[in-house]
């Protein structure tokens, strides 16, 4: 987002609402930032969507369609974490790293399943 008045372009999950703060979620700037971070992700991101169990249920596909992701120009032959091993470990799901994006959605909630409560 962009707030008047102010530099940057600060996340809006983690800027404080403020008294008379006016602040912009659609412009040519963010447009064009949002396409470079998912560009950023795609390009470490496993080309499999026609044989992933997500495809066609997965929010990635959905923001890159959103923001208009047709190609990447940085290339998949840079360092990346394609080969790292999934582990299986958990019952419940099997953790890809070569799909995490660092989100936090997944781990966020066990996360606070194993902090105590205050």
């Amino acid at each position: 987002m962009e707030i008047e008045g102010r530099n940057g372009t600060p996340a809006s999950c983690t800027t404080p609402v403020a008294p008379g703060m006016k602040v912009r979620t659609v412009s040519d700037k963010l447009r064009k930032l949002r396409r470079g971070v998912m560009e950023l992700y795609i390009s470490d991101h496993p080309l499999d969507c026609l044989t992933c169990s997500a495809n066609g249920n997965c929010e990635l596909q959905d923001a890159a369609g959103e923001v208009g992701l047709r190609e990447v120009r940085y290339g998949y032959e840079g360092e990346n974490h394609l080969g790292a091993a999934v582990d299986a470990s958990n019952p419940y799901f099997n953790y890809d790293p070569s799909k995490c994006i660092v989100c936090r959605a997944a781990c966020g909630p066990a996360r606070r399943c194993r902090e105590p409560s205050p």
